[in-house]
């Protein structure tokens, strides 16, 4: 089981995402979450995935290439933690 990180675990500027994350197994809630987000990205039409809550704001689809950024930012930084370097990385 992967339980939640103490808060010498991580920087402080990564405290508001993890407290979004609710208590238990945390690979389950992860595997939770993804198939949840697959679901409602593969069912939106062309039309849905375009739509914005407001002018300016991103649509549906700009989300997602947000979190996939994001994902990719956060596996180079585990790729550079597993092989030691240990050059101080700014939180996002």
């Amino acid at each position: 089981m992967i339980l939640r990180p103490t808060k010498d675990d991580y920087n402080e500027g990564f405290a508001k995402y993890v407290s979004l994350v609710p208590e238990g197994n945390l690979e389950e809630i992860l595997n939770g979450s993804l198939n949840r987000t697959t679901a409602f990205y593969s069912a939106l039409t062309e039309e849905k995935g375009n739509y914005r809550y407001a002018p300016g704001k991103w649509s549906l689809k700009e989300v997602l290439g947000h979190i996939t950024d994001n994902e990719r930012i956060m596996c180079y930084r585990l790729l550079r933690i597993a092989r030691g370097d240990t050059t101080p990385l700014r939180y996002i």
